[in-house]
């Protein structure tokens, strides 16, 4: 028998964003089996209302805070993150008024937060899609430091999936428990290190600005004579042992194929290479994906283009998504990904730091602020990404895997994480590439060893 839960409310201004928050409990993971969520429905069991509290009898009811749900916008920085408690669990909200200490999530059946809200800020990006300049990074994004999760320290946490467990079992419902999930992901900027001689040098050039020692030169150098002799392989060539064969967890590869900035076109598609590694991960059971160029966010004609040129080189429709240093625009991307039929994007994660920018790791519908409706094509968060782990440890490898294990560790439940690991993060003349490389291959085992069955 189905648990039918209704949320009303009695307005129809922010419907949309309501029905939404609705959508996304009932494709949730973690939903029980037996439940359906709908909005203003008579005939539900259970019923919701969703609106400031008048004494009126419901079976529950959320307090509406109408602050993101609002024609005035909100800055992040005036935005405090509240603790609750639930059924031994902490909770965090997305208020207005900061209070100190914790309190309860339900009292006498009332939420003690407005539920609704909080789960919209971070599924849409609330924050990032009203970002003002002063808050951008050098890519034009909003600084992670800026970002309510990061600035609460939140970010390792999956606040939103912690939320919709405690939601359910505040309804007397018994959502779904599972071992984390995983995803392998790689974005392939650079085939090779050492493509030409003016790579090289420009390569060289570079470790010149940033002062590096001679003994790092002495080893680029040597590298370099190895590779262009054939005594051993380009230091980025990692694609036989990194292109994983495990086949019990999603696999997907991003290529590039244009640009028209200085942060593109470092191959072709279409080059012997490319072709090779392409079907080498075909072969090996990863999806096919587009990795845009960096002027692709608010420019169709060119991501269009891009998308066709992968097509024809894969043999295959693309459906898959990630943009160039995460370079998205929250109000020109959305419906470039929608037009293009692009069905998942995996664009939303960190730079710098490795965690959950939209609260939870598990895929849902993205919503479009700037036309204030879902997108069709779903967001896949990146969780770990390579660099960002690196940076997160100073570059110590033994304080990434620490760090690491740890995050895994406290995360071993009711979420998703996607990794993210370039072919060029091996390269051995910057860092122990042996050591790295036994860390991932470790880690695509564990994850081979734990992931649920598909």
């Amino acid at each position: 028998m189905t648990m039918n839960v209704s949320i009303n409310f009695p307005d129809q201004e922010y419907r949309h964003r309501i029905t939404y928050i609705a959508q996304f409990l009932n494709e949730h993971p973690l939903k029980p089996v037996a439940c359906q969520l709908s909005c203003n429905n008579p005939g539900a069991e259970i019923q919701i209302n969703y609106y400031p509290y008048n004494g009126e009898k419901a079976n529950w009811t959320i307090l509406r805070q109408n602050l993101i749900f609002n024609k005035t916008i909100v800055s992040t920085n005036q935005l405090h993150a509240n603790i609750y408690r639930f059924d031994h669990e902490i909770l965090y909200s997305v208020e207005s008024h900061g209070s100190t200490g914790d309190r309860s999530f339900l009292v006498d059946r009332v939420f003690q937060f407005d539920l609704i809200e909080t789960l919209f800020f971070h599924l849409s990006r609330y924050e990032e899609f009203h970002c003002t300049p002063s808050q951008w990074d050098q890519w034009d994004m909003m600084k992670a430091s800026e970002q309510f999760l990061v600035r609460n320290s939140l970010q390792r946490i999956p606040v939103v999936d912690q939320l919709v467990r405690a939601f359910f079992k505040a309804l007397e419902l018994e959502p779904l428990e599972r071992p984390t999930s995983y995803s392998m992901t790689h974005d392939i900027d650079v085939l090779f290190k050492f493509q030409n001689p003016y790579r090289f040098a420009r390569a060289s050039l570079r470790s010149v600005l940033d002062k590096r020692g001679w003994q790092w030169h002495r080893r680029v150098l040597k590298s370099y004579y190895q590779t262009i002799t054939k005594q051993s392989k380009d230091p980025y060539d990692n694609f036989d042992w990194m292109l994983t064969e495990h086949a019990n967890f999603e696999k997907i590869i991003y290529f590039m194929t244009g640009g028209i900035t200085r942060h593109d076109n470092f191959y072709k598609i279409r080059s012997s290479a490319a072709q090779k590694y392409l079907e080498m991960a075909q072969r090996r059971g990863y999806w096919i994906g587009l990795h845009p160029s960096y002027a692709t966010p608010a420019n169709s004609r060119l991501f269009t283009r891009e998308k066709k040129r992968l097509e024809k080189a894969s043999n295959g429709p693309i459906h898959h998504s990630r943009q160039h240093f995460l370079h998205f625009d929250f109000t020109e991307t959305p419906k470039i990904l929608d037009q293009n039929d692009i069905q998942v994007d995996a664009t939303m994660g960190y730079q710098d730091l490795i965690g959950f920018r939209c609260g939870t790791g598990f895929r849902y519908r993205f919503y479009n602020l700037a036309s204030d409706k879902p997108t069709n094509f779903h967001e896949l968060p990146m969780v770990v990404m390579d660099g960002a782990l690196l940076d997160e440890s100073g570059q110590d490898l033994d304080r990434s895997k620490i760090l690491l294990q740890t995050f895994l560790d406290n995360n071993a439940k009711n979420t998703h994480i996607t990794f993210n690991f370039h072919n060029t993060i091996f390269d051995h003349t910057k860092r122990d590439a042996d050591t790295l490389k036994k860390l991932y291959l470790d880690l695509t085992d564990l994850m081979a060893k734990h992931n649920p069955t598909q």
